[in-house]
């Protein structure tokens, strides 16, 4: 969800190079070279890079991941849709199954995203989203058609006092196997927790989270994942840290890395993380930030990883 941003020498104009979409996405290129050379088109991924167009994202935790990818429709609503469905089918997901998905928004009324996940050098998972509801007067209905068309089930009710701003209908083996709803809360400081008791294990995650510097509040997205048979295997806060400056990029970094002292995450994903992250050049014209920062619990509430996505501006 993009917004004008609180400081006005942050705006970025101008495509960024080739070369640093390539680094970004380096992570992934072990296990993903082959789907990201399909579906990434350089030339408007090194234009639209600053505006979230790309992101890798790492599983920091006790289980063995690998960096995983995302990619969405800015710049190219039509032509990206039209890679996915050159692309998916030949990596095992039906196009009748793309078509029911797509069917149900035409390009470019919201932002389309497909993620990419493996476990060792398999390709697990692919999800297909819809994002930035907020562009579409049907946008929050999406989210109840989602749910139907991939696992014949309706979402359940938003949080209170939250928007609705993304779902997710998640591939495996080609076949839909679950779905994701994703609102939007803010927390003001003396103002009672958004979360209520069936957030209580990660109440702890969102309290030693900084309020923003310039909007004094901290924004979360709130994902829930329900399966086919209707029952929930898992729920994330997906911390929204909204670097719009370097020096704010520096303050999330910094809370990431405290994050992952405390959690003692030491696995070879944090090392993969590190290691983007060092070998990133130095200077403000271009730098390396973590979009959004998420605690991951499972079906009964216990956290698994934190999950660090990362992007460019």
């Amino acid at each position: 969800m993009e917004e004008r941003s609180p400081f006005p020498e942050a705006r970025r104009e101008g495509p960024a190079p080739r070369a640093a979409v390539e680094a970004l996405l380096a992570p992934a290129m072990e296990a993903g070279r082959s789907v990201i050379e399909r579906v990434v088109d350089w030339e408007v991924a090194a234009a639209e890079a600053r505006r979230f167009k790309v992101d890798v994202s790492f599983v920091l935790g006790p289980a063995a991941h690998r960096p995983r990818f995302s990619l969405n429709d800015k710049g190219e609503p039509v032509p990206f849709r039209r890679r996915l469905e050159r692309t998916l089918p030949t990596l095992g997901v039906p196009s009748d199954s793309l078509s029911a998905f797509f069917d149900l928004s035409a390009p470019g009324e919201v932002q389309t995203t497909a993620s990419f996940k493996w476990e060792g050098e398999r390709l697990d998972r692919i999800g297909l989203y819809y994002e930035e509801l907020s562009r579409s007067a049907r946008g929050p209905a999406l989210i109840a058609e989602v749910f139907q068309r991939a696992i014949g089930i309706d979402p359940p009710a938003p949080p209170p006092g939250t928007l609705p701003v993304a779902v997710c209908a998640d591939l495996r083996d080609g076949a839909f196997v679950a779905a994701r709803d994703y609102h939007l809360a803010t927390d003001r400081p003396d103002d009672p927790t958004p979360l209520d008791d069936s957030w209580a294990t990660i109440e702890p995650f969102r309290e030693r989270l900084p309020f923003h510097e310039a909007h004094g509040t901290r924004r979360f997205l709130m994902a829930r994942r329900a399966v086919a048979r209707g029952g929930s295997s898992g729920r994330k806060l997906m911390w929204m840290t909204e670097c719009h400056l370097p020096s704010t990029a520096a303050k999330a970094w910094a809370t990431v890395d405290e994050l992952i002292a405390e959690l003692g995450f030491d696995g070879p994903e944090t090392k993969a993380l590190a290691d983007l992250r060092r070998s990133w050049p130095d200077g403000d014209s271009l730098y390396l930030y973590p979009d959004l920062v998420s605690l991951n619990v499972d079906g009964d509430g216990q956290p698994e990883a934190l999950l660090v996505y990362v992007s460019m501006k």
